[in-house]
């Protein structure tokens, strides 16, 4: 890294909800497609983000 800038410009998918029920269904939706999460709900791998679109379609 040496002190090197670098600038990342990509889709990603956040989300944040107080219903656990809501982040249940969210959670289980991930699992399904095969989109790996730990405790925060951030999706903004290139490939991770590739899936959900295919799965949910493009943001715009």
């Amino acid at each position: 890294m040496g002190g090197e800038i670098r600038r990342y410009e990509y889709v990603r998918y956040m989300f944040s909800n107080e219903s656990e029920e809501i982040l249940g269904i969210l959670t289980g939706a991930l699992d399904l497609v095969g989109v790996p999460r730990r405790n925060a709900i951030a999706v903004s791998r290139k490939e991770r983000v590739e899936a959900l679109d295919r799965f949910v379609g493009g943001k715009s």
